[in-house]
């Protein structure tokens, strides 16, 4: 999608003239700008083409970008997570002033998609216990509490993430 030279100028942006890095900017941004434009495309690709097909050319790797750059993006634009009880008057957000109908219609938007996330994750997935057992294994006043079979569970999952890699074709 950019050149090399726009890659370049792109990422050494602090060693460009302001008219280079402007100019730059612009092409950069119009590129994103088509790129983003052609999303709907490429959903209809993925939702048409037969699955193995799709499978042919995206790849786990793939997956996880879109994941990054979802996340970015999210960012970026300022998504505050809203929190509250739904009979409370004012819900709060990051942003001042309490949650905004754009934070709610957001936050309604993000848990719908999480929720169909959780299908490919599972509600019951050992990586959850991981994630929350390795916090208490780290703290000196909780590890001595793990069970012998949590610690197993630990080992098991840090030997997959160290020795395997998700591009790895599903058996």
């Amino acid at each position: 999608m950019l050149s090399e030279l726009e890659r370049d100028r792109l990422v050494n942006r602090r060693n460009q003239t302001p008219r280079d890095r402007a100019t730059n900017d612009m092409r950069v941004r119009k590129k994103l700008s088509a790129w983003l434009k052609d999303i709907s495309d490429v959903l209809l690709i993925v939702d048409k083409l037969p699955e193995d097909q799709v499978r042919e050319v995206v790849s786990d790797n793939d997956i996880f970008n879109l994941f990054k750059l979802t996340e970015t993006s999210m960012g970026i634009s300022i998504f505050s997570p809203v929190e509250g009880r739904i009979w409370d008057e004012r819900w709060i957000s990051t942003r001042p002033g309490g949650a905004t109908d754009l934070d709610i219609s957001r936050s309604f938007n993000t848990y719908n998609h999480v929720k169909r996330m959780y299908n490919f994750l599972g509600l019951k997935n050992p990586i959850i216990d991981f994630d929350n057992l390795e916090r208490l294994e780290r703290d000196p006043d909780f590890r001595d509490r793990l069970t012998e079979e949590e610690r197993r569970g630990i080992d098991r999952i840090r030997q997959v993430i160290a020795t395997k890699t998700s591009e790895e074709p599903p058996k």
